[in-house]
């Protein structure tokens, strides 16, 4: 009687206390389908994941070809002539289910030996950026010396980038990969009272204007690393032996009152002053007290000779 192409015996799997395989045995023989059916969370997919090398196993043997795999890596299972494919929910419709399973060994490393060779040493770093701009600016002159105006803007773009390190470079021998999506905006409004040049007297003339502004800032990040090729040229974040993932979130605002005033004096001599208090959103710094706030001030002369 020949020896099965695979036996698992005694296979267990334990993540801390949880038992995810408890000692599962069984033998697949030279042209047999074997199918290992359960319900959600019995421990199908943490089985082939120890069979595969990808789950290092409790306790248990697992030999293809009465060869004892059990410590082998995946690249090394895969060598002997095993491989796994991965679930996914996408199929082509218009295939049928052979063609579907065939799909993920025949392209997991590109359409051609020339690509799989490239992907070895190619660094990857893609990054994809939408963004919209806009504003709105309106005045509305109240008197023949008086105006009002209010201006909005905003300022939105998604960035999607993707950086990955090759298989076997010398300062990160078994490679990596990120992806990192991040979600910015930006909303900015103003409204003032001003005037152009208002006569004072025949000598002199006055331009001034007095508002209020706020400036909001928002931004989500979502990270996902990986680093350590399980199967070289197979850039996936799938494909790492260990990964870790990242959030943030920031919110900050920023409300402003502010004004300014010029006198000018026969068209050669201006005098300016200006204020403006910016009240922020974000904690005060240390020794300073609340609400975290800072006035500006200044004040010019100058003379046209």
């Amino acid at each position: 009687m020949s020896k099965p192409v695979l036996k698992v015996n005694s296979l267990r799997k334990e993540f801390g206390g949880l038992v995810a395989v408890k000692d599962v045995s069984f033998e697949v023989g030279k042209g047999e389908f074997v199918g290992l059916i359960g319900p959600n969370g019995c421990g199908k997919s943490t089985t082939f994941n120890c069979i595969s090398g990808l789950l290092q196993q409790t306790s248990g043997e697992i030999e293809m070809f009465g060869e004892d795999i059990s410590n082998l890596r995946p690249d090394q299972i895969q060598n002997k002539g095993m491989t796994r494919t991965f679930q996914h929910t996408n199929l082509w419709r218009e295939m049928t289910v052979i063609e579907n399973l065939m799909v993920p060994p025949r392209n997991q490393f590109g359409s051609s030996p020339v690509e799989f060779i490239r992907s070895l040493f190619t660094t990857k770093n893609d990054s994809e950026k939408e963004r919209f701009i806009g504003s709105i600016n309106m005045r509305w002159d109240l008197t023949d010396w008086l105006y009002a105006r209010a201006r909005v803007g905003a300022d939105r773009y998604d960035l999607h980038r993707t950086q990955s390190e090759p298989f076997g470079t010398g300062y990160k021998p078994k490679g990596g990969i990120n992806h990192y999506k991040l979600a910015f905006k930006q909303f900015d409004s103003d409204f003032f009272l001003g005037t152009d040049n208002l006569s004072l007297t025949d000598d002199v003339a006055l331009t001034a204007f007095v508002g209020v502004g706020s400036n909001v800032q928002e931004a989500e990040s979502l990270s996902v690393n990986g680093n350590d090729f399980i199967v070289p040229g197979l850039v996936s974040i799938n494909n790492v032996a260990n990964k870790s993932a990242g959030y943030g979130y920031s919110k900050k605002q920023i409300n402003s009152a502010y004004g300014s005033a010029e006198l000018g004096f026969q068209d050669y001599a201006f005098l300016t002053v200006t204020a403006r208090n910016d009240w922020f959103s974000t904690l005060s710094l240390a020794g300073k007290d609340s609400p975290n706030n800072d006035l500006y001030t200044s004040a010019t002369l100058s003379l046209i000779l």
